[in-house]
């Protein structure tokens, strides 16, 4: 029938080494398989500029291995892997799995200890400021935008096309590194963006995936940036009536909805004042306004362990009583732990 050409495109290079990232607590370097796999920066140019993301690999507890690892992809976009998801779930979460399969770790690209890394320190150095000024809802949010604009044009001033850090973009990155590695078949793990991200990889590249779960997800299609208002509405909605069904909870905290729509308003006519103190030992002065309170909420329901906590946040500090939102505060005024590049890159071009 006649010969057919060869593809020799660049499809990534595999460089193993020791592990650049902390090893976990119950683990041991020698529980891992680590290094850094190059690719292009845009699959559409394969013999283009490249670029390169950190890879390790949680070796299975059993001597008699499944032939099909799980690939673990986290959320934010932009939220840390090796040296945030990893040792958050490897031991506690994913233990179970790691007893007979592989576990694949991966900074994608843009992310973590990746290079280029579109981590913005500009972002979080802002973000920190802004916590010892009592401002409004509207104040508070404008007073990011100098970080993200000078976190831009600093990544763009160094010649990275941003429009290159996509879902579409790993997606391909995915596929190669499973090829590179040999693995003829291979189930994903995608919690929150990492969901989203799994959907896109089943439709793209499904071939050699034998399962999938996604945890938390959204499909593609929608924009979650629109719809996170409402959503958190419902999330407190449930959470209120969930109190109002229990005896116990719904004596102790009775017409919760109202008392935080009151607490909201107060805090932000008076904000409280609750310094903390960073592990470096710098004190970071924090006042806690009514839009604040509703923030570190938004990030409390991610938590199963402190769900049941805020009910009594709500109901104590309306009282007058700091003592358990002093103690929330470091939750309210967490920085870091995610690439804001690489989030802000993924949502103007996907979601926004």
């Amino acid at each position: 029938q006649g010969s057919s050409e060869i593809d020799t495109s660049f499809r990534g290079e595999w460089s193993g080494h020791d592990c650049v990232m902390a090893i976990p607590d119950g683990l041991v370097q020698a529980d891992f398989e680590c290094g850094t796999f190059v690719v292009p920066i845009n699959w559409d140019d394969p013999d283009g500029e490249r670029l390169s993301f950190e890879v390790a690999v949680l070796k299975s507890r059993s001597a008699e291995s499944k032939p099909d690892p799980l690939v673990f992809i986290g959320g934010g976009p932009g939220a840390w892997n090796l040296e945030g998801y990893l040792p958050s779930h490897a031991v506690a979460v994913l233990d179970p799995i790691n007893q007979e399969r592989e576990i694949i770790f991966i900074d994608q690209r843009g992310n973590g200890l990746s290079d280029p890394s579109l981590y913005c320190p500009e972002y979080d150095e802002v973000a920190k400021q802004r916590f010892g000024l009592a401002l409004d809802n509207s104040e508070d949010a404008e007073a990011y935008y100098p970080g993200i604009q000078a976190c831009y044009h600093r990544l763009s001033g160094d010649g990275i096309e941003l429009s290159n850090f996509n879902s579409y973009q790993f997606a391909s990155d995915i596929q190669a590194l499973m090829s590179e590695l040999a693995y003829q078949s291979y189930n994903l793990y995608g919690i929150s963006y990492g969901g989203h991200q799994v959907q896109i990889i089943m439709r793209d590249h499904p071939e050699g995936i034998r399962s999938a779960i996604l945890d938390s997800s959204v499909i593609p299609e929608i924009n979650s940036t629109v719809d996170r208002g409402a959503n958190f509405e419902r999330s407190l909605n449930l959470l209120f009536d969930a109190c109002q069904a229990s005896n116990t909870c719904n004596s102790a905290h009775p017409d919760l909805k109202p008392t935080l729509i009151n607490l909201v308003a107060s805090l932000n006519e008076v904000p409280h004042y609750s310094p903390i103190t960073e592990a470096d030992g710098t004190v970071l002065d924090v006042y806690i306004t009514g839009g604040r309170l509703l923030n570190g909420l938004y990030s409390a329901l991610y938590q199963a362990n402190f769900l049941p906590l805020i009910p009594s946040v709500i109901t104590a500090t309306a009282a007058g009583n700091t003592a358990l939102l002093d103690a929330f505060v470091p939750q309210i005024a967490l920085v870091g732990g995610t690439d804001r590049g690489l989030l802000y890159s993924v949502n103007c071009t996907e979601r926004i």
